[in-house]
């Protein structure tokens, strides 16, 4: 631990293991805390059992594979349950009584990986889920379970069969307009809608859809229906054909107004499309709406695997801030875990590891990867006076478009990197080319800006910072399809300190504001009051210098007057990542919205 003397070695050991939580005391100090149990590898509790547990103790056997299944770690109890049988199978009664529970285990794994399915198809991580459904273990799982993925297959198929028809019906509605110019014309527009209809937008074609075998309607009338519809949408189609070029033309309009590079060419696309039928408020307000992201993502943008996969020894200073004991020269205790480890097990816990583990990797490429999936480097300018900030973003996988998706923008600390943020949220490279963190399991894209000036020590409240981050958020909203009302900031210790300051003074931006590891100084208590228009989760450690005193103010304030915030305070534990909290906090901002 790091103390005002320096560095101080301490030797810790585990004297206690539940479910839910493990003790750790010091050996050589005085230290008494808690970790979660999902936090420890499967390796580290075998190991630990083995030393404890007598291979030929039946009982001790036994309460091994009892808490594996407590914890949910359902494949390790599977693993256990089976080689109790192996070891004492001619035990008398033993398989009568182990056999049961072996069945009722591997159900309880089966249904795991079925909840594993649901989370990822809510994500819109469809071809994941198929594939994963097409292989679903069926051996010794219950009816029930086979049936729940039967249905979901079966929608699966219903969709896929909707899809296909929908195309074929756009297609021969287009072929049967009699004026050979006007199908020549609308040709790009069967062309797009062949091409990017999918899953998440084929709503937009649903009055076609419905309407397409109307006798009394004409072929011009009907591919009106699916054109407006799908520049639309999906909300108010119409039948009129002109209506619907026009509206392409404004779409078009509006596409090159958005990324004009200058006043003087905005206002010339803005007197053309004034003299459009399409161009009414309503009309435009719902184009805008089913607009994919209007700037395209740069080729120099685009990550080499080889840079993107490296050692974690490489992408993980030794040293770091938040550092896994607390700030030098605040002489507090805290856990010393590396960065590696913390990157590790912000991803998946234990209890649900094996079952993200054996879909993600569906997700690896058939192929040697040129560049990191989903990975981009950009820039943007923040003040005028201050150089281009560079940025980092995840995508989850499968990303679409046409889907919008919540996103969790991370500051980073002194000492850490947009890298290492990018990690904790979304988890680190695997070789397939994926990721199998919570941001990549749930759907978000994770943002991590390089905020502040090389070798800053300190959040120094400046209109630079604020620019920075304000900056990427514009330009990450042009470039990707961002649910801008699911927008989460957050940052560790000195980002933390920036996300409290920078959530407060913008509240309208955010969804939620997760501060880590965070102080209230400066502006932070002179507008405490914009905290009852923004959500705030803050995450702290007790042993944390004295941080926790020096926020009791501002959180005294908050928690009286009945606002929307959460703190959470570690016992025992000092200046950290808190990995082990993401859990909750993801599940904290899928009801915060």
């Amino acid at each position: 631990m790091s103390t005002t003397q320096g560095p101080v070695g301490v030797i810790q050991c585990i004297t206690e293991i539940t479910p839910l939580w493990v003790r750790v005391q010091g050996h050589t100090h005085v230290w008494d805390m808690r970790l979660a149990t999902s936090a420890l590898p499967r390796e580290t509790l075998a190991a630990i059992f083995a030393w404890q547990i007598d291979r030929k103790d039946l009982e001790g056997r036994k309460r091994v594979a009892r808490f594996y299944i407590q914890a949910r770690r359902y494949r390790e109890a599977v693993e256990e349950l089976e080689k109790i049988l192996n070891d004492f199978g001619d035990t008398p009664g033993i398989r009568e009584q182990i056999e049961p529970i072996l069945r009722q285990v591997r159900q309880m794994s089966a249904q795991q990986l079925l909840e594993e399915l649901r989370l990822r198809e809510r994500a819109g991580q469809h071809r994941l889920v198929m594939e994963a459904l097409a292989n679903f273990p069926s051996e010794g799982v219950a009816g029930g379970i086979l049936e729940q993925v039967r249905q979901m297959v079966a929608d699966y198929e219903r969709r896929q069969a909707q899809l296909a028809e929908l195309k074929r019906q756009v297609d021969e509605t287009w072929k049967q307009i009699r004026d050979s110019n006007l199908r020549a014309r609308l040709g790009a527009i069967r062309d797009e809608i062949l091409a990017e209809l999918n899953f998440n937008n084929m709503d937009r074609l649903a009055a076609f859809g419905q309407l397409v075998a109307d006798p009394d309607l004409s072929a011009e009338e009907k591919f009106a229906l699916a054109a407006s519809g799908w520049v639309q949408g999906g909300l108010e189609p119409t039948t009129k054909l002109p209506q619907t070029a026009s509206m392409y033309n404004v779409r078009q309009g509006i596409i090159e107004y958005l990324q004009a590079p200058d006043l003087l060419e905005r206002e010339r696309i803005f007197d053309r499309l004034r003299r459009e039928e399409a161009c009414t408020p309503a009309i435009v307000a719902r184009i805008v709406a089913a607009l994919k992201p209007p700037e395209p993502i740069p080729a120099e943008a685009f990550i080499p695997w080889s840079e993107a996969f490296r050692p974690a020894a490489e992408k993980h200073p030794a040293k770091d801030e938040p550092s896994n004991g607390p700030a030098a020269g605040e002489g507090e205790d805290a856990p010393q875990l590396s960065a590696e480890e913390t990157a590790r097990q912000a991803e998946a816990p234990d209890a649900e590891r094996a079952a993200a583990e054996e879909i993600s990797s569906g997700l690896a490429g058939k192929t040697e990867l040129q560049f990191a999936p989903g990975f981009y480097r950009l820039s943007v300018q923040g003040l005028p006076s201050a150089p281009p900030v560079t940025y980092w973003v995840q995508l989850p996988p499968e990303y679409d478009p046409y889907r919008r998706y919540p996103m969790i923008i991370t500051l980073h600390g002194a000492g850490s990197t947009p890298q290492m943020q990018i990690d904790f949220w979304a988890g680190e490279w695997k070789p397939g080319g994926w990721r199998q963190g919570q941001a990549s399991r749930r759907g978000y894209i994770v943002v991590a800006p390089a905020w502040a000036a090389p070798y800053q020590k300190q959040y120094q409240f400046s209109a630079a910072e604020h620019a920075a981050v304000l900056a990427v958020l514009r330009d990450v909203c042009r470039r990707f399809a961002v649910d801008t009302d699911r927008v989460y900031l957050t940052g560790h210790s000195m980002g933390g300190d920036a996300a409290w300051d920078i959530g407060l003074a913008h509240p309208d931006l955010w969804a939620g504001v997760i501060p880590f590891v965070a102080t209230s100084d400066k502006y932070i208590p002179l507008y405490w009051q914009n905290a009852e228009y923004v959500p705030l989760y803050f995450v702290c450690g007790e042993l944390d210098g004295d941080r926790m005193v020096t926020n009791a103010r501002d959180f005294d304030r908050y928690l009286n007057r009945g606002f929307n915030v959460t703190v959470v305070e570690y016992l025992g534990r000092g200046h950290e990542f808190f990995f082990d909290e993401l859990h909750r906090v993801f599940d904290w901002m899928e009801r915060t919205r």
